[in-house]
């Protein structure tokens, strides 16, 4: 079986992941986790790389047989420092 964690944005899209993806991957042995972004009990939204850099990279370290994968809203994702998000051009230059 292959265990895939995906750092989720909020509750809409863990939902996604357990009542859409999950069920269909499950009958091909990947079991997938949501995981929402940041904090417990955190609502979602005001996604920066810095706190997807640092959520990632927990799970990785925490469970190093498994994979991990994202899934939040590209719109207002910015990087901590106001510099933008690799790869992503500046919105406001």
């Amino acid at each position: 079986m292959t265990r895939v964690h995906v750092v989720v944005e909020g509750p809409s899209e863990e939902s996604f992941v357990n009542e859409v993806l999950a069920p269909v991957l499950w009958t091909r042995q990947v079991f997938l986790r949501p995981i929402v972004l940041g904090a417990p009990s955190h609502k979602g939204g005001r996604v920066s790389f810095a706190r997807v850099r640092r959520d990632v990279l927990a799970r990785l370290r925490g469970d190093r047989a498994a994979y991990c994968t994202t899934m939040f809203d590209f719109y207002g994702f910015e990087r901590s420092d106001g510099r933008g998000v690799p790869g992503k051009p500046l919105s406001n230059p």
